[in-house]
């Protein structure tokens, strides 16, 4: 687990997990996107050590990802001007670097 802090992320919550730091930094260099809101990190006993995956959905003006690694699970929302824009630019993202990837 890392830390991340300052610019476009919120002051909640600074830890993140591995995955989760990779996507946060790809995010935050698009300059659609206004705030990264970091959210809990939970414990996940059914998924495999090895799993690398990332939900997206969206709810009322933000984007929702569930990002799930070892075992870990951390839901990211993310606040932006073109949220179909960041969306896109992030499923291209994840398919590129071979991460798992559901859209909801």
């Amino acid at each position: 687990m890392a830390h991340i802090s300052g610019g476009k992320i919120t002051k909640s919550h600074t830890t993140v997990i591995e995955l989760g730091l990779q996507v946060v930094k790809f995010l935050i260099s698009l300059d659609e996107v206004s705030k990264v809101a970091l959210g809990t990190i939970t414990f996940t006993p059914k998924s495999s050590a090895n799993n690398k995956k990332v939900t997206i959905s969206t709810e009322s003006g933000c984007i929702k990802l569930e990002v799930i690694q070892k075992r870990s699970r951390q839901i990211i929302r993310i606040f932006g001007t073109n949220l179909s824009s960041i969306a896109t630019a992030l499923v291209k993202y994840l398919r590129e670097n071979t991460i798992e990837v559901k859209i909801k």
